[in-house]
């Protein structure tokens, strides 16, 4: 979004959406980033036996899920802005 004018008729409920979607976005960038380092490091990571991967499933090297349910939260302090703003 590059139009000043658009940009400052935005709500509070806009912006926020427009701000969350710009984090969800970088972190499918580092997910992206870190399953091509999971690759790399399955190829050559192994348990000091020699024979068994370090990590035996994509979940356990990278927590996707808890990573994007903190970016999803609102702090107590934003909902207060929010709701300040909106009465």
């Amino acid at each position: 979004m590059t139009d000043m004018r658009a940009i400052g008729n935005l709500t509070l409920y806009e912006y926020d959406l427009l701000m969350t979607g710009v984090l969800l976005r970088k972190e499918d960038e580092n997910e992206a980033i870190h399953r091509q380092a999971w690759l790399n490091r399955m190829v050559e990571s192994m348990r000091s036996d020699g024979k068994n991967p370090l990590y035996k499933n994509y979940k356990d090297f990278y927590k996707q899920e808890s990573r994007k349910q903190s970016k999803r939260k609102i702090s107590d302090e934003e909902m207060k802005l929010l709701l300040k703003a909106n009465l």
